[in-house]
């Protein structure tokens, strides 16, 4: 198999398991992780991590596909990127449950598109990210046009995409591409600390506020102002929103059932 999940302590982990090349993504891998958080994106998980196996998140599209990307026509580049590849970015950010990157060893091309497209994205200090489309005369797909300028902004944007230059961790970090590089010999446990912290939290208030973030980066004010008191009245019926009330009257952590 070339995805391998978990599920353990409301946390679903997705991993990318083709260590033999890098856990580049061909047809079948796609195919596979798409279906796969398709189906956690229904389940009662209430926390996603998706990391890459033996210490390598994704080197992006396998070699092999590229060679064949010639030989195929326009309509069936179009019908293999966007059924396979943007499928699993729709799944990503469109999820109502808040997802992180585990990012070791090198995220490239589509690998790093497919980390920035989760909600959070951890590395290793000694990880690089890299939008290396241009370096093979590619323009870039795997959702680099919409999520990159909404983190960087669009000078940056550019420049990342127009050199595909290797942004190492902490660069990375300090340019607001990633949240944080952790220490090498620290990485899993501080890690595994955020997603717990996800996990433990109201599930259905952070879905309602990812998409609230993402509705309001794209629309007027008046409009998201609306949404927000709608989407609003929704959840302050779920019982997370008692148990958080009650918590804090009585000075004590809630114990949210992210329901």
């Amino acid at each position: 198999m070339s995805i391998q999940s978990t599920r353990e302590d409301g946390v679903a982990t997705v991993t990318i398991d083709r260590p033999d090349v890098k856990n580049a993504l061909d047809h079948e891998t796609m195919s596979a992780l798409a279906d796969e958080l398709r189906e956690i994106s229904e389940s009662d998980a209430r926390a996603v991590v998706l990391e890459g196996a033996e210490g390598t998140f994704c080197a992006g599209a396998d070699v092999n596909a590229l060679v064949n990307f010639s030989h195929l026509s326009p309509p069936e580049i179009v019908e293999m990127i966007e059924n396979d590849l943007h499928e699993i970015i729709r799944q990503l950010v469109r999820m109502r449950k808040p997802t992180v990157a585990k990012v070791e060893g090198h995220a490239v091309g589509a690998g790093c598109n497919l980390a920035l497209a989760c909600d959070l994205t951890v590395a290793e200090e000694s990880a690089t990210f890299a939008e290396l489309f241009t370096k093979i005369g590619l323009s870039q797909d795997s959702g680099s046009s919409y999520i990159l300028p909404r983190i960087v902004g669009m000078k940056k944007a550019k420049e990342l995409v127009f050199t595909g230059r290797d942004v190492p961790a902490p660069e990375a970090e300090e340019m607001g591409l990633i949240n944080h590089a952790y220490p090498d010999g620290e990485f899993d446990e501080r890690a595994d600390e955020l997603v717990e912290e996800l996990a433990d939290g109201p599930t259905r208030a952070i879905g309602a506020s990812k998409s609230l973030l993402h509705y309001g980066a794209t629309n007027d004010l008046d409009s998201t102002l609306e949404r927000e008191a709608w989407v609003q009245s929704s959840v302050a019926k779920s019982d997370d929103v008692e148990e958080g009330v009650m918590a804090f009257v009585e000075g004590r952590e809630p114990e949210f059932k992210g329901e």
